[in-house]
């Protein structure tokens, strides 16, 4: 008899470790099981135009006080940029206005000669392309003319003249306009 009952408890012990219970309590039937809960998290990480390296960095420039060199860093990352833009390769000791010109040329438009004499008439928003682009070729249009701004307004007086003083922030916010008409995620995230 007592090995009957001692089998019979080593029973309900068992019983109860497999419904989740420890010594004695209320015994759960095979429904009244407690649940595991998986939770699934999905993280989305939004990339905005001042993640570029090129923004971040100028960021910093100005962060730091190095107005100068976020000028000219800024101006040379813009420069790569356009020209991966693009799909062409210039090489490195071209003048900016020249490169601006070399660029329209070699994305086959027909182009007067006053635009190597006169930079301003490009910055200023003198169509280059005609009235009748669209798209894609509307925001390149667009991104060489923000890129002559910014060097006219941004990068010849710091770079050139000892008493214009430039705003940092001015920086940053004419290298987000020029990069607001580019495709960054096909410069920056192709890999995201």
């Amino acid at each position: 008899m007592e090995k009957e009952s001692s089998d019979q408890e080593a029973i309900k012990q068992i019983q109860n470790i497999l419904n989740g219970e420890k010594g004695e309590g209320k015994k759960r039937g095979f429904f009244n099981r407690k649940k595991k809960v998986v939770r699934e998290e999905t993280q989305i990480r939004v990339k905005t135009i001042l993640d570029i390296p090129p923004l971040v960095n100028a960021r910093r420039n100005v962060g730091n006080k190095e107005i100068l060199k976020a000028a000219m860093e800024g101006k040379r990352d813009v420069q790569k940029d356009i020209e991966r833009y693009f799909n062409i390769n210039l090489g490195g000791n071209l003048p900016n206005m020249e490169r601006i010109y070399k660029i329209l040329k070699e994305s086959n438009k027909d182009l007067s000669e006053e635009i190597t004499v006169d930079p301003v008439s490009l910055a200023l928003g003198t169509s280059l392309i005609g009235t009748k682009t669209t798209g894609d070729t509307q925001m390149k249009e667009m991104a060489l003319k923000k890129y002559a701004s910014f060097l006219m307004e941004i990068y010849f007086p710091a770079v050139y003249s000892q008493d214009n003083e430039i705003d940092g922030e001015r920086i940053v916010s004419q290298l987000t306009d020029i990069y607001n008409y580019m495709d960054i995620k096909r410069l920056y995230f192709v890999d995201e």
